[in-house]
């Protein structure tokens, strides 16, 4: 999959003058929905024999145009977020740096000279909830009379849910706050994970006799509610359980930088400390507390180490999922 930042870089590619086929969002989250927009892209664009491409946006319109200007905390950072486009078998990815001049073009202007004329769009596929152009005017209605007349066909596709849980990125984020990963493991189709470089902590672990591998938050990512979690991680091709805090640490430093702390329960020969880790949790065990002192802690994660080795199996049985996808 090529790679694309920004218009005026696009017209150096020459695998797109036969037509292309369009999906464009934010994507924030890639969850079921939004996979299947892009699933339907590249069935077009196969079908048709004209190039897929992912049109995405950067920074989050709503940075733009919110009047707040409120930083917009994302579930997946880009480069996740390309690579699930990516193996999806998306030809080209194509960034759009959202500015005021881009807000301000209307929508007829938009999709004339933006996807038609300059990206050759032949198909386009949107969620239910697409808006585009100045002031958002832009929508299906217009899209339907634009395709009757300008050469091209028009896919919307509906919003939908696992077991009445609506796949929606806010959606998403909501049940972020409840612990709710059982539930959010099947609107993204995948667990939910918080990667990064391991960094060294502050000694507390060690003082325990329980070692952890510590990940500092980004501020730029939504994060999941503080607490205690079930954990997984690939380290070496091995898969390693364990348990990780989520929060700021309140009985020693009550930090104003949130980590994920995690504590594996077996663990290959191996120093962690620099290296890329991917750390999905699985089940929320507890929400994060202040204790009086280092032995009451150390006595409460001895039980989480318990609790948790032995909720793996039924955490991870899914014969209670009577999965319904609707629309």
């Amino acid at each position: 999959m090529k790679i694309v930042d920004g218009l005026e870089s696009f017209h150096k590619h020459t695998d797109w003058h036969q037509g292309t086929s369009l999906a464009i969002g934010n994507f924030d989250g890639m969850h079921i929905g939004h996979q299947l927009v892009i699933k339907r892209c590249v069935q077009a664009a196969k079908d048709l024999n004209i190039t897929s491409a992912v049109i995405t946006f950067i920074p989050h319109p709503s940075e733009i145009l919110s009047a707040s200007k409120q930083k917009h905390l994302n579930i997946l950072d880009f480069d996740e977020k390309a690579k699930i486009i990516q193996e999806l078998g998306v030809d080209t990815l194509l960034i759009i740096h959202f500015n005021h001049d881009v807000s301000h073009l209307s929508p007829s202007i938009f999709l004339e000279d933006v996807l038609i004329r300059q990206l050759k769009m032949k198909h386009l596929v949107t969620g239910s909830d697409f808006h585009f152009g100045q002031n958002r005017e832009g929508n299906q209605k217009l899209l339907v009379h634009m395709s009757a007349t300008k050469n091209f066909t028009y896919e919307r596709l509906e919003r939908i849910k696992w077991n009445e849980h609506q796949a929606s990125s806010s959606n998403v984020k909501a049940l972020m706050q409840l612990g709710a990963f059982r539930i959010i493991k099947h609107l993204l189709g995948r667990w939910y994970h918080v990667s990064g470089i391991v960094s060294r902590g502050d000694g507390v672990a060690g003082r325990l006799g329980i070692p952890t591998a510590n990940i500092k938050l980004r501020d730029d990512l939504c994060h999941p509610l503080y607490g205690v979690y079930l954990i997984r991680a690939e380290i070496q091709g091995q898969v390693c359980y364990g348990i990780a805090n989520v929060g700021v640490k309140p009985t020693f430093l009550n930090s104003s930088k949130p980590t994920l702390e995690a504590h594996f329960f077996q663990l290959p020969n191996v120093e962690l400390h620099g290296q890329h880790l991917k750390v999905e949790l699985l089940h929320f065990i507890r929400p994060e507390r202040k204790f009086a002192g280092i032995e009451d802690l150390k006595t409460q994660i001895q039980q989480d180490i318990t609790f948790a080795s032995q909720a793996i199996p039924s955490v991870l049985d899914e014969s209670w999922v009577e999965s319904s996808l609707t629309a």
